[in-house]
């Protein structure tokens, strides 16, 4: 959603098989209370001040994630250029009904049942034909995880646009060496005695 901040969350590491989970279309997310591009014209910030002289109040530097960062209960307005107190009422002027603020993550969430759309502009309701239209052909809406996941043997390619065919070439290009697909779990899967780092997006000893 509105994350700026891309956090990668398609990899889960299956600890006995080392499986490298990513056969999910929802894999991209951003977060509202984060800032995370920066324009030629704008100083880096680095600590609190200097996020607060660039964006105003309520928001202070995150160390984490090297960016400026909203404070708890608030978000960037649809500039980026300060920080606005956030509530379900903000979420749905901005992202349109079937959203809600959620205090726990500080960040607007599409209700049970919908997903953001492709541009994360407003909450729609999946179907199967409605995953087609967004990620190509090889996919399908699975509601037991309210998401558009790739069918078997397929997994989303490095633009997380579409779903590409599964083998050892297309696990080995997207992670490296030491990683094949593993046909019966659909899934690419480091090789016996590796483990992956997430750090590296490899397998490693």
């Amino acid at each position: 959603m509105e994350n700026k901040l891309m956090l990668l969350a398609v990899l889960a590491l299956v600890t006995v098989s080392a499986v490298v989970l990513v056969n999910t279309a929802n894999d991209l997310f951003s977060s509202g209370d984060l800032k995370s591009d920066v324009t030629s014209e704008e100083t880096i910030p680095t600590d609190d001040a200097s996020c607060q002289a660039q964006y105003g109040g309520h928001i202070s530097y995150s160390e984490y994630y090297g960016l400026c960062a909203c404070d708890q209960g608030y978000l960037f307005n649809a500039t980026e250029n300060k920080c606005e107190k956030a509530n379900t009422t903000w979420c749905q002027t901005h992202y349109g009904r079937n959203i809600y603020y959620d205090k726990a993550s500080n960040d607007c969430l599409c209700k049970s049942g919908y997903l953001f759309d492709t541009k994360n502009s407003k909450c729609v309701k999946p179907t199967t034909s409605w995953c087609k239209s967004a990620y190509g052909k090889n996919i399908s809406y699975d509601k037991t995880v309210n998401d558009c996941v790739c069918n078997k043997g397929y997994l989303f390619d490095d633009s997380k646009q579409s779903c590409a065919k599964g083998t050892a070439t297309f696990c080995k290009n997207k992670y490296g060496k030491n990683i094949s697909y593993n046909k019966d779990l659909g899934y690419c899967s480091c090789d016996s005695g590796y483990s992956f780092n997430a750090a590296t997006n490899k397998c490693e000893r």
